[in-house]
């Protein structure tokens, strides 16, 4: 069985200090450690990113989420996220055809 381990971030909705809901739909089991358990735990029903490692199964699927930190993420509309994108970046983007 082959499985992949890396970090990343997660982002979705804490339906408890031990489920996050992907955006996908998809609920994981998470784990967490001492002050970031906390943190967690006055996130509650609310949209959160979670940096951590992950690991993968052979299909794809997150079988583990250890935790590292609760990222600052402010979810935004995909139209102000596009406009944040231009006005950080559109200089480089303005001579790609």
């Amino acid at each position: 069985m082959t499985h992949l381990i890396g970090t990343t971030t997660l982002y979705g909705t804490l339906t408890t200090p031990t489920e996050l809901k992907l955006h996908s739909g998809d609920v994981i089991a998470i784990t967490a450690n001492g002050g970031i358990a906390q943190q967690l735990t006055a996130k509650l029903r609310q949209e959160v990113a979670l940096s951590g490692v992950a690991e993968w199964d052979e299909e794809g699927a997150i079988v583990s989420f250890v935790v590292d930190a609760v990222v600052n993420y402010e979810p935004v509309g995909l139209v102000a996220a596009f406009r944040e994108m231009r006005e950080k970046f559109g200089r480089y983007l303005e001579d790609l055809d």
